[in-house]
């Protein structure tokens, strides 16, 4: 099915819950501004909506209104913010589609990966509801020395303060609640400062929590420039960055931020998968053509280097070259299309530029290496690749991948290591003391056994090693990266 312009333009007026133009939230206060950006389809320029730029005196607004609003959410039982997380993951599950129809205008994501993220996203509202309940401390035995078995130590969380979550586009609604659910879970407020690719559906998401019940001070929206976003990192009032995006701005983020500030940082990868002789090709196929190529490559933990050991390369290459050239390319609101547009014009070509880099230097391009109509570009596979390739050794985030073989299990390894990222891994081998044994030398934050790099679950933890980031993502996790500990000894003898 494809939407028209006609089709397009009626879901700017639906009496859905879901809305296409984004003003500013600001803690219960107007926003009237006269500064509006307009948001676009990534596959057609078309202008699907638009939100709101704040000006100086409502970012200041804000940030003593997300102030406020952390003595209302610290207030809150944790049974109260539960509650309003869990009916916020049934809102979810309620518009599901027409949420689904929002993130594939605003960002090009394929109709039906659209849907899994929406589903993706009710579940980590629910997961965030459930810890709520379970942040809970422990008592700390002090038997070590006889001196002190009359003192009782207890360790208890609570509340960090104003939370500020910068969250980037490519996955608008599940990475948003990564941030905010946790945050809002362990009694923080949220300062929430979107990509200016994706500011509709974060406003959405915001508004299906005040429906919840969700104070109006517990969740602020300000759509910033880059400068107005460093701004806030250094305000004294912020207490926790939390953000996602490339490796350079979250690091040069942190490097502004006030003393004292924590920084949670999910940042850029270059995701190796090794292939063993022993592997089931028969697993390692589909599960790399998804890490490869969901949402066109534009994932950190996007499979981007596949090391095939000699003896299966060429099976494994063969099949590999007729599974991307089944993959259907197009307008992601048609239900068929498994890739469909970059975010931007300008990552298309920045794409094409490194694969022509690489073939010039000797690199040999199997299949793709095009630019296609309405900002789609051609699942790309490359041989005989060099590490020092743009293509290899940076973040490409599109849908280019590189097949490189070996002969000893040490050689990949350590090739596979050989970056500055650190974020996600992955071995296909039948063998699991190798595995396990593999596993430990990979330097990632995650490895994954028999499945891609970019398989993710929201129960698992997600850190990054090297350049890849600071903290630890998930909601268990994340709510103690955002909650003050804080033990008590007494001496009851």
């Amino acid at each position: 099915m494809t939407f028209t312009a006609d089709q397009i333009e009626e879901n700017l007026h639906s009496d859905s819950l879901i809305e296409y133009k984004a003003p500013l939230l600001l803690g219960g206060l107007p926003a009237d501004s006269n500064k509006w950006n307009e948001v676009l389809f990534p596959f057609d320029g078309s202008v699907i909506g638009s939100y709101q730029i704040p000006t100086p005196d409502q970012i200041e607004i804000t940030l003593q209104r997300i102030t406020e609003g952390f003595d209302l959410m610290a207030a809150l039982s944790p049974l109260e913010r539960s509650q309003i997380l869990e009916k916020a993951g049934q809102l979810v599950l309620e518009n599901s589609e027409d949420l689904s129809k929002l993130i594939c205008l605003e960002v090009g994501k394929p109709i039906k990966q659209a849907r899994q993220e929406v589903k993706r996203t009710a579940d980590i509202l629910k997961l965030s509801a459930e810890e709520a309940l379970r942040l809970t401390g422990a008592t700390i035995p002090l038997n070590r020395q006889a001196s002190n078995s009359k003192r009782l130590a207890t360790l208890s969380y609570s509340p960090l303060g104003a939370i500020l979550a910068i969250t980037p586009f490519n996955f608008p609604l599940s990475t948003v609640a990564h941030k905010v659910a946790p945050a809002l879970a362990g009694g923080n407020s949220v300062l929430l400062k979107p990509s200016p690719s994706a500011p509709l559906t974060a406003y959405n998401f915001a508004k299906i929590l005040l429906k919840a019940g969700l104070p109006p001070q517990g969740l602020c929206i300000l759509n910033c420039t880059n400068q107005q976003t460093e701004r806030l990192t250094q305000d004294y009032r912020i207490k926790a960055i939390n953000f996602t995006g490339s490796s350079n701005i979250g690091w040069h983020l942190r490097s502004l931020a006030h003393p004292g500030t924590r920084t949670i940082l999910e940042l850029g990868g270059n995701s190796p998968v090794i292939i063993h002789k022993d592997a089931n090709l028969n697993k390692a196929l589909p599960a790399c053509i998804r890490g490869c190529f969901g949402f066109s490559g534009q994932s950190c933990i996007s499979v981007q280097r596949i090391y095939v050991h000699d003896k299966v390369l060429s099976d494994f290459t063969e099949n590999f070259l007729e599974a991307v050239g089944g993959l259907i390319i197009g307008n992601p609101l048609d239900e068929d299309t498994d890739l469909g547009p970059l975010i931007k014009d300008s990552a298309t070509k920045r794409i094409n530029l490194w694969v022509e880099e690489a073939v010039s230097e000797g690199a040999k391009l199997l299949t793709g290496g095009q630019i296609l109509e309405n900002n789609c570009y051609a699942p790309t596979v490359l041989r005989d690749v060099k590490p020092k390739m743009n293509i290899v050794c940076s973040e490409a985030f599109g849908p280019v991948v590189s097949l490189m073989s070996y002969s000893n299990l040490d050689t990949a390894i350590e090739q596979a290591n050989d970056t500055s990222y650190g974020l996600s891994s992955a071995i296909f081998t039948q063998d699991l003391d190798l595995a396990f044994s593999v596993s430990a030398r990979l330097n990632t934050g995650t490895v994954l056994i028999n499945d891609s790099s970019a398989f993710r679950t929201d129960e698992m933890p997600i850190s990054g090693h090297n350049q890849s980031g600071l903290g630890t993502e998930s909601p268990y996790y994340a709510m103690r990266e955002m909650s003050n500990a804080k033990l008590i000894c007494a001496n009851l003898s």
